[in-house]
């Protein structure tokens, strides 16, 4: 083979290679942008898709929080209710206790009227007794009396 023959050997060798080389190149670039767009795109589809999915739950949502705010409302009525009878149980408290200060007075005052109506009967029947007994006397001196006369 002549020099000629044998540089074109090599020649056509190192283009065979360099083209290998430039088509895997270009090959592996244009799968990385084919990659690249088929993520972007699949990315895309997948966010249409959930959203489209994810939709009746977001309403569903919108209606749990118009039912919740309902709900609060109605809560908040019915705080104000307890309220107004929490401070209607404490008037009645404060009445209870001041009835009960008055019915342990009464209660005092009761043992103390017991105490003067038996003192009261003790002298009304200590009393009896000596009118009994001075009629008594009376009614011995008259006859002694009578008979003395």
């Amino acid at each position: 083979m002549s020099d000629n023959e044998l540089l074109q050997a090599i020649s056509d060798m190192l283009d065979k290679k360099l083209d290998e080389k430039l088509e895997e190149k270009l090959d592996k670039k244009l799968e990385e942008k084919l990659d690249k767009k088929l993520d972007e795109k699949l990315d895309k589809k997948l966010d249409e898709k959930l959203d489209e999915k994810l939709q009746p739950i977001h309403e569903s949502i919108g209606t749990i929080n118009t039912r919740l705010d309902a709900i609060d409302d109605h809560i908040v009525v019915i705080d104000t209710r307890l309220d107004a009878i929490d401070s209607h149980i404490n008037v009645i408290d404060t009445r209870l206790d001041k009835l009960d200060s008055q019915v342990s007075v009464l209660r005092t005052t009761q043992l103390e009227l017991r105490k003067d109506v038996k003192a009261i009967d003790q002298k009304v029947s200590d009393t009896y007794d000596l009118a009994l007994e001075a009629w008594g006397t009376s009614t011995e001196n008259r006859v002694w009396l009578e008979k003395a006369n």
